[in-house]
């Protein structure tokens, strides 16, 4: 009889294989298709991105009708992307994949601009009213216009619900509260899930405003300590990129003889902790952004160029350069400590100073995803859908608070790539439906 070790050997196998031979050849194929019919948009509708920033900024604090203004839907979105995704997945990617994968992380961030733009586009174009002063939407509800039967979007929910019980980021932060302050795992176990099932009632519009205060101080930040490192670190930003690139096409052992060295395993890991660390494929950011006052699709999709460039592009990329200009990526350590021990090098208190980040961020991440969970369990069953909902999340979240990281990243992963594969195909299906912001059309005279 298979070991436990031995059945997640051939799991994390089958992870790789269909990351790497489906899910990757599926974004790329739909996002080359789509970035060639709407005149390469990552790069024609900056200026678009830049107005309808502005015009958001001057109406946050007004009084919208139906939903949540346009930043606080943003914000939700953002606030299941950049966090633990990214300092700690995108180490776990460096050790296995080697530094090549982040090049793959980022030929799938602009890959997947366009796809998550579709995906949003649709939710809104799709979603409905409900009886709460909002909007439901997400790939649930566009599904409908693709398959015959039902089944597919109710699985599509089941999924989606399991993947908003974050087990991983669930498990990383209760491990870091619990060694940095030394307490009792169990114990921070029970104060972190009756944090995430209280908090989480306020919805999306509760998670837009924490993550508002949350995020922007976590990136002013992180980039100014990340730059200090780059400026003063002896390994210059040429010879890391030359690393970068090299082992993306050549393959690098990660920690030693380990099967990471092969470029199949780079470009796996890179691909997804991409779409992880951006949620792209997942229908995530398309249930939260449905809920937004906008009332033209493009206009709410456009913020998903910003969300995946600042957290691919920026973040996750600011992350491998710490790491590997710091010669801390084959260290044998955990991953979510390898930035904490990077940084170190170069600042003191940050044994302190990550692990509450970690926490923060951690938790607004658990919010975000969370409350997605909980609109597509009411999707599936109004009445009692919340209920047994919160009945699984209780077992998930306690279950893998107690077994190895990578378990719970893993089974992630794997029901991460079956949302991509699923959404993916009915995007495909409703591409010609995927409009772009006309810059000659006046979207902002009604709000005026």
């Amino acid at each position: 009889m298979a070991t436990l070790e031995e059945i997640v050997i051939y799991i994390e196998m089958l992870d790789s294989v269909l990351w790497s031979y489906l899910a990757l050849p599926a974004i790329v194929i739909l996002a080359f298709y789509l970035t060639i019919l709407h005149r390469i948009p990552q790069f024609t509708k900056a200026s678009h991105l830049v107005t309808v920033f502005k015009e958001a900024f001057k109406e946050q604090d007004q009084q919208v009708g139906r939903g949540i203004t346009p930043l606080r839907a943003l914000f939700g979105s953002l606030g299941g992307c950049i966090g633990i995704g990214n300092i700690v997945a995108i180490g776990t990617a460096v050790q296995i994949g080697g530094p090549g994968a982040v090049f793959w992380l980022w030929v799938a961030a602009f890959c997947g601009m366009v796809v998550k733009y579709s995906e949003v586009y649709l939710g809104i174009k799709y979603r409905i009213a409900n009886l709460h002063g909002s909007y439901d939407g997400g790939p649930m509800f566009y599904m409908n216009k693709v398959y015959k039967s039902r089944m597919m979007p109710k699985i599509f929910s089941i999924l989606l619900a399991m993947y908003g019980t974050e087990v991983y980021m669930f498990k990383v932060v209760s491990d870091s509260i619990a060694l940095t302050w030394n307490l009792n795992s169990l114990i921070i176990s029970y104060v972190l899930l009756a944090s995430v099932l209280l908090v989480s009632r306020g919805g999306v519009d509760k998670v837009g405003q924490i993550c508002s205060a949350i995020i922007p101080l976590f990136l002013t930040l992180f980039m100014g300590m990340s730059l200090w490192v780059l400026y003063h670190s002896p390994v210059s930003i040429i010879d890391v990129l030359t690393i970068i690139i090299t082992s993306a096409f050549n393959g690098h052992a990660a920690l030693g003889g380990f099967a990471g060295s092969t470029m199949f395993m780079a470009m796996g890991q890179g691909m997804a902790r991409a779409c992880y660390s951006s949620d792209v494929g997942s229908g995530y950011a398309s249930v939260v952004q449905s809920e937004t006052s906008q009332q033209y699709p493009e206009n709410q999709a456009i913020f998903e160029f910003f969300g995946v460039f600042v957290d691919a592009f920026v973040v996750s990329t600011l992350t491998t350069f710490v790491l590997i200009s710091t010669n801390v990526w084959h260290q044998e350590i955990p991953a979510s400590h390898l930035l904490q021990k990077a940084l170190s090098l170069y600042f003191n208190g940050m044994d302190y100073f990550i692990p509450f980040f970690i926490t923060l961020l951690g938790f607004s991440n658990l919010l975000a995803f969370f409350s997605v969970g909980r609109k597509c369990a009411s999707y599936l069953h109004p009445r009692l859908g919340i209920k047994y909902y919160y009945v699984y999340a209780v077992f998930a979240y306690l279950f893998f608070a107690h077994t190895n990281q990578k378990y719970a990243l893993l089974m992630m992963s794997i029901i991460g790539v079956s949302l991509l594969l699923i959404n993916v195909y009915a995007i495909f299906r409703l591409r010609n439906e995927v409009l772009m912001p006309d810059l000659n059309k006046n979207y902002f005279r009604r709000n005026h």
